[in-house]
């Protein structure tokens, strides 16, 4: 696919950022003086779903699966894209073989967007029928259906999984053939390990939750990585500090809650940088970057107002944004 290829997908594109949300308006509704008033400023801008439910997940429910559906209408090669919500899948299937093992399933813990269509995650797993998922998640779900019922580890199990998501993550970033989104989904996944390795550095684990824990990634040596997690925090911020991600450090010491921002500040950031391409998958990749920080912010606010956080408290917790 060339980039020439994309030129009417990054032209639909650019009509439509102008209709992303400003931080400008994210500050009025932390503003709005409770919830009812900032429920209303939302259906001023033509966001009614606040008007139906007071349950913020279920109001947003469809804010990133239409930004999906509209990336997938309009991308010449459908499958370049597809490295953004691997990711669901494998949270997917977490949830179906927990559920169906546990006789407590509830289509409520599944994610969208997905590749796989969830009835078809569903079955597939309850009939033990794995080789009838795609090639690149049935050997997962084989080996976690029998990791989970042999040990019942759930937390090995999570693991394991969450391993697989980020592998895959990288293997479809690379058949984009776009070094942006390469770049990206490495970047993402050397801060998810890091976030691994400081859980971890704080638990006592045994070795085997160390091997299943990390996602060999460019960005950093999972190895040392792992050393450092087993001897403490400690000696993670340290190896960090010796890493392209030094500047990390200083967040993680004052807390782990600024440290996810600046995390996912960092990724918006990247994202940005499509601003000034005008041919290929960069923009699109940077508009689903723009959309999921629209929608994690909006549910800080709004969550934020509904149990009555104070605008400072609010504001502390707000991400940045692609406009």
């Amino acid at each position: 696919m060339r980039d020439i290829d994309y030129a009417f997908a990054v032209a639909t594109i650019r009509s439509r950022e102008p209709y992303l949300l400003t931080y400008s308006f994210m500050e009025q509704l932390i503003d709005a003086p409770d919830y009812a008033a900032a429920k209303r400023i939302l259906s001023d801008k033509g966001l009614n779903e606040f008007e139906k439910t007071d349950d913020v997940s279920e109001a947003l429910s469809d804010y990133i699966p239409d930004t999906w559906s509209f990336l997938k209408e309009i991308a010449p090669d459908k499958n370049a894209i597809d490295f953004l919500v691997v990711k669901n899948d494998f949270h997917n299937l977490k949830a179906v073989i927990k559920g169906i093992i546990s006789g407590n399933f509830s289509d409520k813990v599944l994610i969208k967007p997905c590749i796989i269509d969830t009835n078809e995650m569903y079955e597939s797993v309850k009939n033990k029928s794995f080789d009838s998922l795609p090639k690149w998640i049935s050997d997962t779900a084989a080996y976690a259906y029998e990791l989970l019922t042999s040990t019942m580890d759930g937390q090995l199990f999570d693991m394991m999984i969450d391993k697989a998501s980020l592998a895959k993550m990288i293997e479809f970033s690379k058949k984009s053939n776009s070094n942006f989104a390469i770049a990206i989904t490495d970047t993402f996944v050397s801060l998810t390990n890091i976030k691994i390795a400081l859980r971890l550095s704080e638990s006592n684990k045994s070795d085997s939750v160390y091997d299943y824990a990390f996602c060999e990634c460019d960005g950093i040596d999972v190895n040392l990585l792992k050393k450092a997690s087993q001897k403490g925090k400690d000696e993670v911020v340290s190896y960090i500090e010796g890493t392209n991600y030094a500047k990390f450090s200083e967040y993680i010491n004052k807390s782990y809650a600024l440290f996810e921002k600046k995390c996912d500040n960092a990724i918006l950031e990247m994202a940005d940088s499509a601003k000034l391409i005008s041919f290929g998958i960069e923009p699109l990749v940077a508009y689903y970057f723009a959309k999921e920080a629209e929608c994690k912010t909006l549910k800080i606010i709004m969550n934020g107002k509904h149990i009555g956080l104070s605008k400072d408290e609010i504001n502390e917790r707000v991400r940045e944004l692609y406009v």
